[in-house]
């Protein structure tokens, strides 16, 4: 499995669901609340899809987001759901523990 998608924003998650089930192609999500390690760093939504249909979800992901080449996007530098912990464990060694 790989992930296609993760996010905070319900209506991209119902989006990517509608056109990964209209285009047949088998996904796992996993509800909020269904998490109970870490879940301050991770977004509450995800879509995972197998590998061997990552040709049909590239083109089902771009029309979804209009793009010409996904695997161009620039992520967004404040979108960094580790941040938190990196920070933490950065304090935590600078202290000695």
């Amino acid at each position: 499995m790989e992930l296609l998608w993760a996010g905070n924003d319900p209506r991209a998650y119902q989006e990517y669901r509608l056109a990964l089930q209209t285009a047949g192609i088998a996904f796992t999500d996993e509800p909020p609340g269904q998490r109970f390690l870490y879940t301050s760093l991770r977004p509450p939504l995800e879509i995972w899809t197998h590998r061997r249909d990552h040709e049909v979800v590239k083109k089902v992901r771009q029309e979804i987001l209009g793009d010409d080449d996904p695997a161009q996007e620039t992520p967004d530098p404040d979108d960094d759901p580790t941040r938190e912990w990196r920070e933490w464990s950065r304090k935590r060694k600078q202290k000695g523990g």
